[in-house]
């Protein structure tokens, strides 16, 4: 975005500041950007971005004979080249950027690293995003049912794995099953050993907050929610 609004200033600025030379070389970089970025092209605004791509490239030695460059070996500059054949075989390039998916970098880098302990982090945001992949695909699964017409049918929910809780979980709506739950604290590195980190298993468990969640209300999961072990410990017997 910041770079769409210096392009508009761009073409303003260097006028009579700089060599003619010079200007139409921007000119026809900012020409071919423009024409690039088009949602639909014909054959006028295709032979404009040719012309604009052909004025760049009889007018860029400027720049090495005033010792700017000494080259234009850029693999960027390269790929201006393939423009129009990818546009003519795959249609407008408008979609082709990395505007769309920005957004997304919140939630598959950002949180996921928060989640984190900050060491070893590639691993843990990789299982974490994991974690999250499931849980979504368990909720699409819940809307379907509960968007059923679904009377006198047995839903087949014990069936379903929860993958979001660590291994050695129960299946969904199985009773009476041991659950293994592990947590091992930060272990630091001595005598060539190196460090270990600390290692915090999910597990499912009831909450009265989670009594009205519409979403898993009615299911086995009414009433729980994940959550993560961070110690063990043992009440006294009074409590």
């Amino acid at each position: 975005r910041e770079h769409k609004e210096m392009q508009r200033v761009f073409v303003a600025l260097l006028a009579g500041a700089v060599q003619p030379a010079v200007l139409k070389t921007a000119i026809a970089v900012i020409d071919f950007i423009y024409y690039a970025q088009l949602q639909s092209h014909t054959s006028q605004t295709l032979a404009a971005l040719e012309n604009a791509l052909q004025m760049f490239h009889n007018e860029k030695d400027i720049f090495i004979r005033m010792g700017v460059k000494e080259h234009f070996n850029i693999p960027k500059l390269h790929q201006m080249l393939h423009y129009l054949a990818v546009i003519k075989s795959r249609g407008s390039a408008n979609g082709y950027n990395s505007e769309s998916p920005e957004c997304l970098h919140i939630d598959y880098a950002k949180d996921a690293y928060r989640a984190s302990n900050k060491r070893d982090y590639v691993r843990q945001m990789t299982i974490w995003l994991g974690r999250q992949e499931t849980v979504a695909h368990f909720r699409t699964y819940l809307d379907w049912i509960f968007a059923q017409d679904l009377a006198g049918q047995e839903i087949p929910i014990s069936r379903i794995i929860l993958s979001t809780c660590e291994r050695n979980l129960p299946l969904a709506g199985r009773v009476n099953s041991v659950c293994r739950i592990h947590a091992t604290p930060f272990v630091a590195g001595s005598n060539g050993w190196k460090e270990t980190p600390a290692h915090f298993d999910m597990v499912l468990v009831k909450t009265e907050g989670e009594q009205n969640n519409a979403v898993t209300k009615g299911t086995v999961l009414e009433g729980l929610c994940v959550a993560q072990v961070r110690a063990f410990f043992t009440l006294p017997e009074h409590l």
